[in-house]
């Protein structure tokens, strides 16, 4: 397969980048929603920013925005209130 230069050295440097992860984040137990340190996330503080980020990401695509009667109604895990 030809790919060009640039491709190579990005796929280079994601392959040094996946290399030099800690060896506690890429094992079979690790948390998939860890945090840097490996342990737990606490779940109200990442459902709120999840939705957040879901919200930002819409207004920069021009969708609809949070409270807009369009938009679908979110999922329980961006809910502000689905930890209480």
């Amino acid at each position: 397969m030809d790919i060009d230069a640039d491709t190579v050295a990005a796929l280079r440097v994601h392959r040094a980048t996946r290399g030099s992860l800690m060896h506690e984040l890429v094992r079979d137990a690790a948390l998939v929603l860890g945090n840097l340190g490996g342990t737990h996330r606490h779940p109200e503080r990442f459902s709120r920013r999840f939705a957040g980020q879901v919200a930002q990401a819409r207004t920069a695509l021009g969708g609809e925005t949070p409270g807009d009667p369009a938009a679908p109604p979110a999922p329980p895990c961006c809910s502000p209130t689905a930890c209480r």
